[in-house]
């Protein structure tokens, strides 16, 4: 462990900054039971240790969880002991799906640059009801109330010691106690990476100009060093926030670290961390000494959120996805918080993300913006929307049919008041999962096929195979399944996020996309499961059924040697289909089939026709190969729908009626399956071009989904299913969504 004095913190700040030599920590080492302090070759930044002695933390939180300027493997959660014997009471639990929940406050719209923040603020929420609000949202049946304390302007609702860039009236101090009588959670939003307050401007990371680093324009509030004294100025707002007001929990926002800033502060941490300035450092060092601060200052905060009240909850806004985001910075966040929160207010947004945040084994909300606008006008009154019911139910139906929890944002007026278009749309949501819940509880994502991608490791900053993100490439991969009618699911252990022990049993075929990290039990289950009859389909260099990297090998189950990449083709792979020439993008694989046939041929310049689709038969199941990536088929989705159709199968459901419309949810409760079908708004059509809900006729494939009876919820109506072949067919009108229960 590490031991420095406490009195020594600041000092040891001050003459960083001053240019000096910083005092070098101590290391404790035991000999025969006795313990010694020596000087330790590497330094520490000691203010951790003045942080404790204020708050009544350990001197030290554990160095490999906390520490930024150490690794960070494994990030062993530093506040697990924190909760002790309440740990059996998760603080969480009242939050597990389906939930809703309000987002509100006041934001000032930084492109209004003809009047200053404290000038908005003179005067804000004269007519603010606390009673009324809590009042309201307790009667739409919302869970918690998420309120606006500081956004990255930096502005503070409510007293506090720490600066005077604060709003005249203590909103919190009518507020909580509300909460509190109604028995709502109460979570406080709270930027502890951005921060406009002038006062703190000295803390802000600084750009080789000297300026401050701030927050992608046109929001200009300035990135602070979280090495700075802003540390302790962020902390001991918590503190106000968690002791004084007694608040639930806190909502982070905008996690971010620059990866070259050069205030004082950061370039210690730095040079302690490396050995070395951040202009002697790689790229790499660089990003991971960023990725590191951002996920070390969130476990921080969140240890001593939970320090000072056990009970208290933490999220941030982000739900970091390890193949987007990077695996080191999913990991490490995820171990922070109790439960997610993702920005979903798009339908597109919607439906790319709600396959993989479904899958979280933490709680996971969405939320959507009700108001037209984040931002409260100078001087306005309630602020009006222009959603309607419809764009509501079609939320709600996607947030909580997908397994999430929903949370509305609502802006209040410039004087404190609601519009009551909007509470009644807060209504309109609640009442949506009042009518239903008791088929939302409990439920688990219903799929027929895995997308295996094996392990996130904590020691990679990005996914492995490639520089690049490679969410998106996983997502169309997703999105092609689930146009033709498949439901993917991903097989993916992310530490704290989702794990996968077992292959659902509904699951038919599984696929490997070109870029994964499979253990060598992963690799053992994908072997055995197609021994047993089940199917594989790889993609590029996940058929080496391990780590993708530069060195391409083709596992024997495919039934092909592989020669590695054809640098020849680079031009790209042309083949015929359905009577016209398409050319696919590279890289190529180069094999030869063994004991595959060819079902796919294509042709590369220079070198003549090259398998692209192989199929091979393992025991009693079939290997599939494609020789090129998931991704060089972007242009050409038909072939991926053959892909589909030759190595799965009939799709699990199909509507004849405009294809492409409709987004299908199938969702698993004990021995039911929980449906819903959620039309498209913009789907305009008729005379007057306007949104028009229209009968459908839902083709479910009975050899996946048997059942024997179906009822449309809210109304109980039994829908008649007959059936022709192996499809039962039920003629449905979603008027933007229907939720079908579909019972054994």
């Amino acid at each position: 462990m590490w031991v420095c004095n406490p009195k020594e913190a600041r000092l040891d700040a001050l003459k960083i900054l001053k240019g000096l030599k910083p005092m070098q920590p101590m290391r404790t080492t035991s000999k025969h039971g006795q313990h010694t302090a020596t000087p330790d070759a590497t330094p520490n930044l000691n203010r951790r240790a003045f942080l404790g002695a204020l708050s009544a933390l350990p001197a030290f939180l554990p160095v490999h969880a906390l520490s930024p300027y150490y690794g960070v493997e494994g990030f062993t959660r530093p506040f697990a002991s924190a909760r002790g014997s309440s740990a059996a009471a998760n603080p969480v639990d009242f939050y597990r799906p389906p939930q809703l929940t309000l987002m509100v406050g006041f934001i000032k719209d930084p492109e209004h640059h003809n009047f200053s923040v404290k000038l908005w603020a003179k005067d804000i929420g004269k007519h603010f009801d606390a009673k009324k609000l809590v009042a309201d949202a307790k009667d739409a049946g919302v869970a918690d109330i998420i309120w606006y304390d500081k956004w990255i302007d930096g502005l503070v609702f409510r007293k506090t010691k720490t600066t005077d860039f604060v709003t005249e009236r203590d909103f919190l101090a009518d507020l909580a106690p509300e909460c509190r009588r109604a028995h709502l959670k109460l979570m406080i939003y709270f930027n502890i990476f951005y921060d406009g307050n002038p006062e703190f401007a000295q803390w802000a990371c600084r750009d080789q100009r000297g300026n401050p680093i701030t927050f992608p324009p046109p929001w200009p509030s300035n990135l602070l060093s979280m090495y700075s004294p802003f540390h302790e100025k962020a902390l001991e707002q918590i503190n106000e926030l968690v002791v004084d007001y007694d608040v639930d929990g806190i909502w982070l926002d905008v996690p971010n670290y620059s990866t070259f800033s050069l205030d004082p502060w950061t370039q210690a941490a730095f040079r302690k961390q490396y050995g070395k300035t951040a202009e002697e450092s790689t790229p790499e060092e660089r990003r991971r000494f960023a990725v590191d601060s951002v996920v070390n200052w969130t476990q921080e905060v969140a240890s001593y959120v939970r320090k000072s009240k056990p009970s208290a909850v933490v999220t941030y806004n982000g739900a970091s996805d390890p193949l987007s985001s990077g695996p080191r910075l999913a990991i490490g966040m995820a171990r922070a918080v109790d439960y997610f929160s993702a920005e979903l207010h798009d339908p597109q947004a919607q439906q790319d993300n709600l396959s993989r945040l479904s899958q979280y084994a933490k709680p996971v909300e969405g939320g959507y913006l009700v108001s037209d606008d984040w931002f409260t006008p100078l001087g306005s009154g309630p602020l009006k929307t222009n959603q309607s019911e419809d764009q509501i139910a079609r939320a709600a139906a996607m947030m909580f049919g997908g397994g999430l929890n929903l949370y509305l944002a609502l802006a209040l007026g410039h004087d404190g008041t609601t519009h009551q278009g909007s509470i009644d749309l807060l209504r309109t949501a609640g009442k949506w999962l009042k009518e239903r819940k008791e088929y939302l509880e409990n439920t688990a994502n219903f799929s027929d096929v895995g997308i295996v991608l094996g392990t996130a490791d904590s020691n990679d900053l990005v996914w492995p195979g490639g520089p690049l993100s490679y969410g998106q490439d996983i997502v169309a991969l997703e999105t092609s399944l689930r146009k033709a009618g498949y439901l993917p699911y991903r097989l993916l252990n992310c530490p704290n996020q989702q794990r996968w022990d077992e292959i659902p049993a509904a699951v038919r075929i599984l696929i490997i996309p070109d870029r994964v990290n499979l253990s060598v039990a992963e690799r053992d289950k994908v072997r055995s499961f197609l021994e047993r009859g089940g199917k594989v389909l790889a993609f590029g260099r996940g058929a080496g059924l391990a780590r993708s990297d530069a060195t391409m090998k083709v596992h024997e189950a495919f039934g092909v040697t592989s020669a590695g990449y054809l640098d020849s083709a680079a031009e790209g792979i042309r083949i015929e289909w359905k009577g016209k020439s398409a050319s696919l993008k590279p890289p190529l694989i180069l094999v030869r089939p063994k004991s595959a046939n060819v079902l796919l041929w294509g042709e590369v310049q220079t070198e003549g026709s090259l398998p692209v689709l192989v199929r091979n038969r393992v025991g009693s199941g079939t290997a599939y190969f494609s020789t090129l990536t998931e991704s060089a088929f972007s242009e050409c989705p038909d072939v991926l729908t053959y892909f589909w159709k030759e190595a799965i199968g009939e799709p699990v459901w199909r509507i004849d009626e405009d294809p492409g419309r409709y987004f299908v949810i199938l969702r698993q409760q004990k021995a039911r399956i929980v449906a819903h079908i959620i039309d498209d708004l913009s789907w305009y059509g008729g005379l007057m071009a306007r949104y028009r809900p229209q009968y459908v006729h839902l083709r479910l494939n009975s050899e996946v989904i048997p059942f024997q009876n179906a009822i449309a919820l809210p109304d109980n109506q039994t829908i008649p299913a007959p059936t022709e072949g192996s499809w039962r067919v039920l003629e449905l009108y979603p008027n933007v969504e229907i939720m079908l229960v579909l019972e054994k």
